[in-house]
């Protein structure tokens, strides 16, 4: 049974294989359907300006996308790509809701409204515990903060807990990595930057100093850079030097869905559900709101 076009309309004919008939060469009509699905630009790719080729999408203007690796390699698609980010360059977030081919009976309909899909359940880890498939996250390891291997890497791990840095940028949080406290490195194995960039910091072999009470040997962490704010809405590091803390800054748009995209890939890498996510000042006395902030920004987009 076919998905509702987005109009409300039933998917039919031409529609069922996202092709639009009105374009189709009618000097084709002897071509089965498959051969036709391989050689008529789809429904997703017209109402986008997007074009699948033999190992990528490409855009008739230049315009970038974020892609996901899938499978299985699809006629139109030997690469197995799947097209899952936004129209970045128009300001248009879009996505799937289908699809209808043979191998998919339902119809491909783009919807404007659609978010980008939020995780990527496909993650290759390699042999020193770094994600290597994933464009979305750059790697950035400070091996100053790999305190120790987790006896069982896939079995010793319980959650991901959620923190923020106390710092202003990306930059200044690797540096804060980079440099002990009375002869310990603190940090996590992930930071999100304000733009959205999530940096890979530490192995997922490896602990690290994240948060205290036994949690570094059951748990990965994840920083999103921001500071805590006063009653004024002002950065503060909170007394002695700074006024008190009453609240901490929102994330940006781009940190929330970065962080939903890491947090859904994490569960889906170990098994976990959304309800195994933990926020720092639960598991230790810390400030209120630290990670708390960013779980209540990301809850409506955590996925099991």
């Amino acid at each position: 049974m076919g998905l509702p076009r987005v109009d409300g309309s039933s998917c039919q004919d031409s529609w069922r294989y996202g092709i639009d008939s009105s374009d189709t060469d009618t000097s084709q009509a002897n071509l089965s359907q498959l051969e036709r699905i391989t050689q008529e630009r789809t429904l997703f790719e017209r109402s986008t300006g997007y074009e699948s080729t033999a190992d990528q999408f490409r855009s008739n203007d230049g315009a970038g996308g974020n892609f996901t690796s899938g499978n299985p390699d699809y006629p139109w698609d030997p690469a197995g790509i799947i097209y899952t980010g936004m129209l970045a360059a128009k300001g248009e977030s879009g996505g799937y809701a289908g699809p209808d081919y043979p191998w998919n009976p339902g119809g491909i309909i783009y919807t404007a409204s659609a978010e980008p899909v939020q995780i990527n359940r496909n993650w290759q880890v390699d042999d020193d515990g770094m994600i290597a498939n994933d464009p979305r996250i750059e790697l950035y390891r400070v091996p100053e903060l790999e305190s120790g291997a987790f006896a069982n890497p896939m079995g010793d791990i319980d959650k991901v807990v959620l923190h923020r840095t106390v710092t202003t940028s990306a930059e200044s949080t690797f540096n804060s990595f980079e440099t002990p406290r009375n002869g310990t490195h603190y940090g996590t194995h992930f930071v999100v930057g304000l733009d959205g960039t999530i940096y890979q910091t530490a192995s997922l072999n490896s602990k690290t100093n994240h948060v205290a009470n036994g949690h570094n040997s059951n748990s990965i962490g994840i920083e999103v850079v921001g500071m805590p704010v006063d009653a004024d809405g002002t950065q503060t590091v909170g007394p002695p030097n700074g006024t008190p803390v009453t609240g901490w800054q929102a994330l940006t748009p781009a940190q929330i869905a970065a962080t939903a995209y890491l947090t859904n890939s994490l569960n889906s890498y170990y098994g976990f559900d959304s309800d195994t996510v933990a926020v720092h000042e639960d598991l230790q006395a810390k400030t209120e709101g630290e990670g708390r902030t960013v779980l209540d920004a990301i809850e409506d987009s955590l996925v099991d």
